[in-house]
């Protein structure tokens, strides 16, 4: 399964949340308009957020977690 996402949703209802989620939208906007369920848009929300999908993206959290990314 993708993201090892559970049983919640499938393999291409995880995929379009990912992509959705990348776009922008928030998990509110997700369940609301594709009629998925909230725990499984959730669950690949944080696992997006704990794997991030680029170095780009794993810098950025690294930067934010961290007083290097600190800006003024």
């Amino acid at each position: 399964m993708l993201l090892g996402v559970s049983n919640d949703l499938r393999d291409d209802q995880a995929a379009a949340v990912t992509m959705l989620l990348q776009a922008g939208k928030t998990i509110k906007e997700i369940v609301k308009f594709a009629e998925l369920d909230n725990r499984g848009v959730t669950h690949v929300a944080r696992t997006l957020d704990l794997e991030p999908a680029s170095d780009v993206q794993r810098r950025a959290k690294q930067l934010y977690a961290s007083a290097e990314g600190l800006t003024f």
